[in-house]
């Protein structure tokens, strides 16, 4: 006998800092997404304002997944970051690290630093290469037209 089990989605939370960060981590999330059925949630922390930065720009070809965004403004990136993989809960939190020097005292930087030392869920850094991938990696659906996402959570 069977038990019939409540069916999981795999959820995906990223943390994108600004426009150079956008296309690698939608890029990864995308795929993670697509291949094991779940949700992609876009966490932007912004110090001014809780609207959409006009690099926000989702492609049309992610149509076929389930996307949030949510803009949080906060001076801490790192408190906001936690504070919502405590509240989603996902399979994994995805961020950027754009490779940078850190300042004295961080092996990453100090939002990573913290983030890395306090999350509870799977956690994954990118090295956010702004360039990548290029047309020999292949396409993940997210070439051509991109349109301004309008949905904020």
């Amino acid at each position: 006998m069977s038990e019939n089990l409540p069916q999981t989605i795999y959820n995906v939370l990223t943390a994108i800092r600004g426009a150079d960060d956008l296309r690698p981590l939608l890029n990864i999330g995308y795929a993670l997404v697509k291949a094991n059925g779940g949700k992609l949630t876009i966490l932007v922390v912004r110090l001014s304002a809780e609207t959409p930065p006009e690099w926000l720009k989702i492609p049309g070809g992610l149509r076929d997944i389930p996307i949030e965004t949510k803009i949080a403004q906060s001076e801490s990136t790192a408190r906001v970051i936690l504070r919502e993989a405590r509240r989603l809960n996902p399979n994994l939190l995805l961020l950027g690290w754009r490779g940078d020097s850190p300042r004295r005292g961080y092996l990453l930087g100090s939002t990573l630093d913290h983030v890395i030392q306090q999350v509870t869920c799977n956690l994954a850094v990118v090295r956010a290469d702004p360039t990548w991938p290029d047309e020999s990696f292949g396409s993940l659906g997210i070439s051509g037209d991109t349109t301004r996402y309008s949905g904020v959570a």
